[in-house]
């Protein structure tokens, strides 16, 4: 199995591959007409080669299981239609995807009633079996309420041709082959059943590959929507959200957790001597090291310009939550090397632990926040000058 797994990919990339890329490259950048496109042409080679192994049974064993007759009429008919499929294949890899869908409709419809009608109607045809073929590829072609619209036309069909059989007389030409009836029939619900069962699986195969194409676009999207986009660090939004998410715990299950606001002191003088290009670079060194200082079930938050917030659950006690806002000092202070040279800032840092120092979960962020202003001004007064943001 493995070999021919092998096989099968080896041939899907050398021979339907090119085709697939010269497809998406003429067609419009649209995933709904690209997913629906990439139906269409597997549909096709489906098609396609049923038509190839039916003609090749009409050339084949046709000349010692059917009448002559039958050759003459159904060879050239299946050689038409694959004519007309192959026409609208190339049709749709030249990025004409409407075009080739109602090519493929018409090819179908005919190729389906046509031998119905040549073989004696919808009751008492061989062919009757192919009826299921074409709800099943209109539904793959335009959706549910075309394959139930061709599923009630097949039905009103074979219910007018009995009504106008009995009533006016009126009989279809049967051109059955006599030669082997049971080939026949083998023939048609073979045929029938294959198609079906391939058409459907092209489908599901597509559509799975669409919902794992559209779920890793949203996974994508929802990062981006949680993440600040220089330090790709949490935003503001996520922040929100996890401490949502922690306090009902805490309500919940009891303990405690820790929040901490962070603002540097120092950093404006970075931008404005150096200019904004190093001091974001300064920005993503400092969140690089926050980002290492806590543990996996914390998270470090970028609210905007200088300020940072540190959301720490299942804290014991307030001497660990001092341990973390000295750690958090420390590496802060750390100097950092930008392009060669090297730049010291410092941070005022707030914190506030829940729900010993604020009862209500929606005032964590703002109590935090008064708590590093009060540790911004105890550093001013303690150093004796205007520290800058």
């Amino acid at each position: 199995m493995t070999g021919l797994s092998r096989i099968a990919g080896k041939l899907q990339s050398v021979c339907i591959a090119p085709f697939v890329d010269r497809m998406r490259r003429n067609l419009p950048l649209n995933a709904e007409i690209e997913f629906s496109a990439t139906v269409l042409f597997h549909i096709h080679l489906v098609l396609l080669g049923m038509l190839l192994a039916f003609l090749a049974v009409f050339l084949g064993v046709g000349a010692s299981q059917m009448d002559f007759s039958t050759r003459i009429l159904f060879g050239p008919l299946i050689a038409a239609i694959m004519a007309v499929i192959g026409g609208s294949l190339w049709s749709l890899i030249n990025g004409h995807f409407a075009r080739a869908r109602l090519i493929l409709a018409v090819a179908v419809l005919f190729g389906t009633l046509g031998p119905i009608l040549l073989t004696g109607g919808f009751p008492e045809s061989v062919a009757a079996p192919m009826l299921m073929v074409l709800p099943a590829v209109y539904f793959c072609l335009y959706g549910e309420r075309a394959g139930a619209l061709a599923a009630v036309i097949v039905v009103v069909s074979s219910a007018a041709q009995l009504v106008a059989t009995q009533i006016f007389g009126f009989e279809f030409p049967d051109y059955t082959s006599t030669a082997n009836p049971a080939l026949n029939q083998a023939l048609t619900r073979l045929t029938s059943f294959i198609i079906v069962v391939l058409a459907f699986t092209v489908y599901s195969r597509a559509n799975a590959r669409l919902r794992a194409q559209r779920d890793e676009e949203r996974a994508q999207l929802a990062a981006l929507a949680n993440e600040d986009p220089l330090t790709s660090l949490s935003n503001a939004r996520c922040l929100h959200q996890r401490l949502d998410q922690a306090c009902a715990r805490v309500d919940r299950h009891g303990g405690q957790l820790a929040m901490l606001y962070v603002d540097f002191n120092g950093f404006k003088k970075i931008n404005d001597d150096h200019g904004h290009q190093i001091g974001d670079k300064v920005l993503c060194k400092i969140a690089h090291r926050l980002r290492h200082a806590i543990r996996r079930e914390d998270i470090v938050a970028r609210l905007g310009g200088d300020e940072f917030a540190i959301l720490a659950e299942f804290v014991k006690d307030e001497n660990e939550v001092a341990q973390l806002v000295e750690r958090v000092h420390q590496l802060i202070a750390m100097p950092v090397d930008v392009e060669g040279a090297e730049h010291t800032i410092t941070a005022s840092v707030g914190r506030v632990i829940y729900p010993a120092e604020v009862e209500h979960k929606h005032l964590i962020i703002e109590y935090a926040d008064r708590a590093m202003y009060r540790a911004k001004r105890l550093m001013r007064t303690e150093s004796g000058i205007a520290l800058e943001a």
